[in-house]
């Protein structure tokens, strides 16, 4: 997780609402906590590799921002990731912006990465590389089951209310 203000004079638009491209900064901040993480699994040799790109990087693949509700100054927003699955060749997961002042989610992105092999430019499979590899896959995937079961738990106890489909007309 990582808590950011909002700043009256970066962060706004001209109509006072937090400009697009900020919610992005913001979420990027954790992409890279969880880069950073990787230590935690990875030899020294394996990680400044990774972070100076000359072995193994994960690459943005892709992603796909939802804006839910503008963000005005004064606020600070949290950002947190949610591992969803990891595939051999690819990570996926969820960031979330949390506003302080609304308490609400007012932000997603959904994403992946693809570890991809500098030398080759091609996608890799981590299981089969040399080193710790292997246990940052085995690691991850259990992150994923675990964040996997505790989202399934909270939307077992907190039911997203049915709205009534009325017609205006």
């Amino acid at each position: 997780m990582v808590e950011h203000g909002v700043l009256w004079a970066e962060h706004q638009d001209p109509y006072g609402h937090v400009m697009h491209t900020q919610f992005m900064h913001f979420l990027g901040a954790c992409f890279y906590r969880v880069m950073e993480s990787y230590d935690e699994y990875l030899s020294k040799e394996e990680c400044d590799g990774m972070i100076q790109a000359t072995t193994v990087i994960p690459a943005v693949r892709k992603y796909e921002l939802s804006i839910r509700k503008p963000v005005t100054y004064p606020d600070a927003v949290i950002a947190a990731f949610r591992q969803d699955y990891i595939e051999p060749t690819r990570n996926n997961g969820t960031t979330v912006l949390f506003s302080l002042k609304q308490q609400t989610i007012v932000a997603e992105v959904k994403g992946s990465t693809t570890y991809m092999d500098i030398k080759t430019a091609r996608p890799v499979d981590i299981r089969t590389l040399g080193g710790r590899w292997p246990i940052l896959y085995e690691a991850f995937t259990q992150k994923s089951e675990r964040a996997n079961a505790l989202k399934d738990k909270w939307e077992k106890e907190h039911p997203k209310p049915t709205r009534e489909a009325v017609s205006k007309i």
